[in-house]
């Protein structure tokens, strides 16, 4: 009977052991895959686990214990595997030829980390190595060439957090990111920027540029107004963002930019007069209404911008909005 019940125990040893591991390889095989193919070339990165590559960027430094990778490319396809102790194996192909980790097996490792970094694999690390031997300059070099734009966000983010950037890398970092084609990447970047660096007029006209091309409104506003509310706005660069804001097509998002300029520190009679005529190309006459009635009782008492704010006034079609403009000014 004894050595009955050894014998369930000891199985039922072998047996947790057993689901306990094939439940770990489970639960890394719920895995991701990034697919590309430009009709030429078909690649396929299909992985599990977190994944570190060694300095010189020719072989896998860890992978998780139990996490894989499938690497292909048109005819050639390499498989790493970690096991229960983090050791990792290579599996090579090209074809149906297995290929030993030697010259052709390790260049075939070598360019699949090269193209697992282009998608953003070991990122951080990455970033952290170039920076600690190049300083900023190297990794701003590399976030310029990088084509996958999740990665150049990462990268640009990452030197954004570096206090010792200079001007002119800020320059060519938002020159970057105005390279890109998302325009929520865009502004999220341009927001980002330290507005003591703004404060050098080309790291400003690099910024009002890639405003300026953002696609949607809202982004254009999103910019904006993020800026107005850090004070960047200064007599240099006011007509550059009225000029901006005079393109939008959206009489919303331009309407709501133009509030938060008038908000800032006192304007002078020059800039009210600007701020005025910018009102004039609000297409609606309620919002256009709407601004002018909050515009009365701020305004300078200076009868030039009072002349001007009655002649947009008379642009509103509506007798019951031109009348609150015009009572509101009493």
């Amino acid at each position: 009977m004894k050595n009955i019940l050894l014998l369930i125990t000891i199985a039922t040893l072998i047996a947790s052991v057993y689901f306990t591991w094939n439940r770990q390889k489970w639960t890394w095989r719920h895995h991701s895959t990034i697919i590309t193919n430009d009709g030429n070339n078909y690649e396929e990165i299909k992985y599990a686990g977190d994944i570190s590559f060694t300095d010189d960027e020719k072989a896998f430094k860890e992978i998780s214990p139990g996490g894989f990778l499938t690497y292909r490319r048109n005819n050639i396809k390499l498989d790493v595997e970690s096991d229960q102790e983090g050791h990792i194996t290579y599996e090579i192909y090209d074809g149906n030829k297995i290929l030993q980790y030697d010259n052709a097996g390790a260049k075939i490792v070598t360019d699949a980390i090269k193209e697992m970094i282009a998608q953003g694999f070991d990122a951080k690390n990455r970033m952290e190595r170039i920076y600690k031997n190049g300083g900023s300059t190297a990794l701003l070099a590399e976030a310029v060439n990088m084509q996958n734009e999740y990665c150049k966000s990462l990268y640009l983010t990452y030197l954004l957090n570096i206090d010792s950037l200079s001007h002119d890398d800020m320059t060519k970092l938002i020159k970057a990111a105005g390279s890109m084609s998302s325009g929520y990447e865009k502004v999220k970047i341009l927001n980002s920027i330290n507005p003591g660096l703004l404060k050098y007029p080309e790291v400003m006209d690099a910024w009002l540029a890639v405003v300026d091309k953002l696609d949607a409104d809202y982004e254009k506003q999103q910019a904006l107004s993020h800026s107005i509310g850090r004070g960047i706005v200064s007599q240099e660069n006011f007509g550059a963002f009225l000029d901006i804001i005079d393109l939008m097509d959206a009489d919303y998002e331009k309407k709501k930019a133009i509030e938060l300029l008038v908000d800032r520190d006192k304007l002078s009679a020059a800039q009210w007069i600007q701020i005025l005529n910018l009102t004039r190309h609000i297409s609606a006459d309620y919002d256009k209404s709407a601004l002018l009635v909050g515009f009365a009782s701020r305004m300078l008492p200076d009868e030039q911008v009072k002349n001007t704010y009655r002649t947009v006034a008379r642009t509103i079609s509506s007798e019951n909005d031109y009348g609150k403009a015009m009572k509101a000014l009493e």
